[in-house]
């Protein structure tokens, strides 16, 4: 039994060799939640948190750019369109990056569905190999959810 735990946690450390890829994203934040409920996204801050979520992701050289939402006085209220470019690691590249899937967790308070929406597009242009969210109540629900991801090793 210690023989099997010990080849387990071998395998799930290993660390294979790959590069990184240039890759392009682009989505809409819907503006309905599945209990009918409406939202609403400045842009700013939509670029600003994608920014830091890619980041906490693994990601490199990354140019987030979004348009539509709130206007800065409240008035237009129209979903925001998010474009992405980044470098993302790629295991098919044979590169000399040690990497290793790793779990990346997000909790956010009141942040519910823009941390799911944006998980939910974010992870196909990464090598994800799980995807856990928790379903969002309200607007203004806590975010919890995690992302096993491929990332350099530190």
């Amino acid at each position: 039994m210690k023989l099997l735990i010990s080849i387990i946690a071998m395998i799930s450390a290993t660390a294979y060799g790959a590069d990184f890829e240039q890759k392009s994203l682009s989505y809409s934040l819907t503006d309905r939640m599945s209990n009918g409920g409406q939202i609403f996204y400045n842009c700013d801050s939509v670029i600003t948190k994608t920014e830091r979520m890619l980041r906490k992701l693994g990601a490199k050289n990354i140019d987030v750019d979004c348009t539509g939402g709130l206007d800065r006085f409240g008035r237009n209220h129209l979903p925001a369109y998010v474009s992405a470019d980044f470098l993302a690691l790629n295991s098919e590249l044979s590169g000399n990056r040690n990497v290793s899937f790793q779990t990346v967790r997000f909790s956010e308070r009141n942040n519910c569905h823009f941390v799911n929406e944006s998980l939910k597009e974010l992870s196909k242009a990464l090598e994800v190999s799980e995807l856990s969210m928790r379903s969002c109540a309200g607007s203004r629900s806590s975010a919890r959810a995690s992302v096993t991801v491929l990332k350099e090793i530190d």
